[in-house]
């Protein structure tokens, strides 16, 4: 390749032998990098000066393949490679005024766009987009293969890429996203080693590392991203949409900023004119702003360069309201649940009126059978929960001017959503919506209760029912128990002593070792916080059910049961000591002598023998048994 006289073919098929030697056997032309990787890098900058777009691509990928399979021996060339990398993902010499860093008006943006549309035709024979392409895998293959070199590639790599999503071309844009995709992934595993790393992936604390470089470089990242959320293409929101949840996966609570510039995307309908038909094809400006040579004063225009009518202004349905795509939709959804989860409620309360009405509507979309908007439903009916958390995160008390206004309409989709049968003709709904409608009712009323009081005592007899579903009875004792430890009066006394009974039979379900843990977990919540409802047979009901449970073969299992136990005595006092004394400290005993005994389940035995100990209650027999 260093001999001048060798045709540019001849060349390539070098280059691409190379990278095919590398991906087959990494090791072994490792050692021969450092004659390798020079000769390729005299190949770059001539190819780009003479336009060769195939000489380039083979560059790139022949140093992805040893970035990927020697990534040690090609450490000394990282910086080169990197450089080389972040020149050639800007390379498009057919359209020169991408560059620029003025990112103008949505006037100016809507004029692009008119260009774009005019100039798909003219682009057939650019196959340009193909360096950059390569140039993003590349740049993928280096962060992930050195994340140790993080520090110093994000400040170099991070402003390219995000200057990059404006990118004309789809499949390159589809790579620029899944790059920085990559670079945000590194960033969240190197903050976690990290100095500080409990503070670093927080906002509102200080930053350091990788994670402050983040930090930095939010602003340009959401602006960049809101654009393409007002993009037609739904593959290029679905991966903005993507890139916002890894972004706010790596860094929570960093939108609170900057959520005004998001939500257009997300929900509203934005109105564009048509572009205007062309007169012709023939000519294709190549930059953004086409040069027209001056016309005489006075001078008619020439018919064919008249201005055309503008078409009639279209309306662009946004994430939510586009039902041409399940995928967008999801990914909206997704991507409002983990922002409403991850920020502080009053940074998403004043857009609530807006949201909120779209998120009813998907929650009670019908179902259709040739779209299954199955995991449109569920994934609207968490982010319905997690609107309940924003409405009123510290139940009961009331700090949202328009709680009562958003209230009602939320509570009566849910519940409808909720009192689906399952015999309907027309809807049979899959395992997931249940479930998602269940918790979704649950944080209603533990919420927002004390609101819809009226319709509650309609509610609980409904969740007593798929209490006794084997589909849904899991999701339903969290609900149970999440109703249980509320702080306003939800109204148990008539479903209490029938719930108890159903959670005490879950109790024997020994296949099903995390019912087992819910109905543990519950039965504690109503011992604890409603044991005055209960009458003695129903806390009879509870003792019998757990001496089977304390034993070494599940800690977990034992140490909720212990801890129920222990709640049991504390809310009855001395009533139920003789019967613990006779049934469970026996089982206690035993589980002493296990070599597994540890930790929270050690604890939990402890603490019951001190609550015995406190009730001060003789034992009927005042010499027992020494242990074995």
């Amino acid at each position: 390749m260093a001999d001048e006289g060798i045709a540019a073919d001849l060349r390539r098929t070098y280059i691409q032998t190379l990278s095919a030697f590398s991906r087959s056997g990494g090791y072994r032309l490792g050692k021969q990098l450092e004659l390798v990787v020079p000769l390729v890098l005299q190949q770059c900058s001539p190819a780009m000066k003479r336009g060769d777009a195939e000489m380039c691509e083979a560059c790139m990928q022949a140093f992805d393949s040893f970035v990927l399979c020697c990534p040690k021996d090609v450490g000394i060339f990282q910086q080169e490679i990197a450089r080389m990398a972040l020149q050639y993902i800007s390379y498009d010499p057919n359209h020169a005024g991408e560059d620029c860093e003025d990112e103008g008006t949505e006037k100016e943006e809507e004029e692009m766009e008119e260009v774009e549309d005019m100039e798909e035709d003219g682009d057939d024979h650019d196959v340009s987009w193909k360096v950059r392409r390569a140039a993003a895998k590349l740049l993928s293959a280096i962060v992930v293969s050195r994340p140790d070199k993080l520090g110093e590639l994000f400040p170099e790599v991070a402003p390219v890429l995000i200057a990059r999503f404006k990118e004309r071309e789809e499949n390159v844009k589809m790579d620029v996203f899944a790059t920085f995709n990559d670079l945000l992934q590194q960033v969240a595993t190197i903050s976690l080693l990290e100095p500080s790393s409990a503070d670093s992936m927080a906002v509102d604390g200080a930053t350091s590392g990788t994670s402050a470089l983040l930090q930095a470089e939010v602003p340009r990242v959401v602006k960049a991203i809101s654009r393409q959320l007002k993009e037609k293409s739904v593959k290029t929101r679905v991966a903005a949409f993507n890139c916002l949840r890894r972004l706010v996966s790596t860094l929570p609570r960093c939108l609170a900023e900057h959520v005004a510039a998001l939500v257009p995307g997300i929900d509203k309908v934005r109105t564009r004119a048509r572009p205007a038909p062309r007169a012709s094809h023939s000519l294709v400006p190549l930059t953004r702003k086409a040069c027209s040579p001056a016309r005489p004063a006075g001078k008619p225009a020439h018919p064919a360069c008249a201005a055309p009518r503008a078409q009639p202004a279209t309306r662009r349905p946004q994430a939510l309201k586009d039902a041409s795509s399940n995928t967008l939709r999801i990914a909206a959804l997704q991507f409002m649940q983990l922002a409403l989860s991850s920020h502080a409620p009053s940074v998403f309360q004043p857009h609530l009126r807006v949201l909120q009405p779209t998120v009813i509507a998907l929650v009670s979309d019908p179902y259709n059978k040739s779209i299954k908007p199955n995991k449109i439903t569920a994934e609207a009916l968490r982010v319905a929960s997690e609107i309940v958390r924003v409405l009123r995160p510290e139940p009961p008390a009331v700090d949202f001017p328009y709680l009562k206004e958003l209230v009602p309409p939320l509570f009566v989709c849910v519940k409808a959503r909720l009192l689906t049968s399952d015999n309907d003709k027309e809807v049979k709904e899959d395992r997931e919506v249940k479930e998602c409608a269940i918790s979704c009712i649950g944080l209603v009323l533990a919420h927002l209760g004390d609101v819809c009081a009226a319709d509650v005592p309609k509610v609980l007899p409904v969740l007593l029912k798929r209490l006794r579903s084997q589909v849904t009875r899991l999701a339903t004792v969290r609900t149970v128990e999440l109703l249980a430890a509320a702080h306003m009066d939800m109204q148990l006394g008539p479903v209490l002593q029938p719930v108890v009974a159903e959670l005490c039979a879950f109790l024997r379900k020994a296949s099903q070792p995390l019912l087992r843990q819910a109905s543990l977990q519950a039965l504690d919540t109503i011992v604890l916080n409603h044991a005055a409802k209960l009458g003695a047979a129903d806390i009879a009901a509870v003792l019998s059910a757990l001496p089977v449970l304390v034993c070494d073969s599940d800690l977990h299992v034992a140490h909720l049961a212990l801890q129920l136990c222990t709640s049991v005595s504390k809310a009855t006092g001395a009533s139920t000591v003789l019967a613990i004394k006779a049934t469970i400290v026996p089982k206690c005993f035993d589980l002493l002598l296990s070599s597994l005994l540890q930790g929270v389940a050690l604890r939990s035995l402890l603490g019951l023998f001190a609550q015995l100990v406190a009730q001060n209650v003789p034992s009927p027999n005042p010499n027992p048994a020494p242990l074995p």
